[in-house]
């Protein structure tokens, strides 16, 4: 949350190009909501709203996720097709059923599920917002931007990385030993 993590990601790919620049999105904030994978409380990991410090090639983007990344996107909306993550979702219904019982388990309030065909199971509206915005991107030959890579540990995303790159073409990391693997 100080932006350790990515600056060691922008440090491994500096050895591979100078001019590559990793966007970070955050509040800055805190949690906005308890994350229960990791047993943090809502407000967890506060900076006051203070970026961290600039270094490197790291370009911070302040604010709600939800509301940046699709700002920070614009300039590409006449190229980014929508994605429909429906289908897939469905296909993988065993496993985010698997999900939302682990994370029902830890704890009786957690964020809200998307629900599809009756079932509150699926990941929450952020991170659909994430997944179509990954995809949407790597369906696109945008050279500027390289390889898409999602830095997660959220279990919605981790546990169908390897069908998430092979169905969108957007990678799936958690911590840079992978993060090296890819490049």
């Amino acid at each position: 949350y100080k932006g350790a993590s990515i600056y060691r990601y922008s440090k491994i790919l500096e050895k591979f190009d100078k001019s590559i620049t990793i966007h970070g999105f955050d509040s800055f904030e805190g949690l906005s909501h308890d994350w229960l994978a990791h047993r943090q409380n809502k407000g967890a990991y506060d900076l006051k709203g203070q970026t961290p410090a600039k270094r490197f090639n790291v370009n911070f983007v302040k604010g709600n996720v939800e509301d940046t990344v699709p700002k920070f996107l614009e300039k590409y909306s006449d190229k980014i097709s929508n994605i429909e993550l429906e289908e897939f979702l469905l296909k993988h219904e065993n496993i985010f059923q698997l999900v939302d019982e682990q994370k029902r388990r830890r704890s009786e309030e957690i964020p809200t599920r998307t629900e599809l065909n009756g079932k509150e199971i699926y990941p929450e509206r952020g991170d659909m917002e994430i997944m179509r915005d990954a995809a949407s991107l790597a369906s696109l030959p945008l050279q500027e931007i390289g390889n898409i890579l999602v830095a997660t540990r959220d279990s919605d995303f981790r546990l169908v990385s390897r069908a998430l790159e092979e169905e969108f073409g957007f990678g799936v990391v958690s911590d840079a030993q992978q993060l090296n693997s890819r490049i």
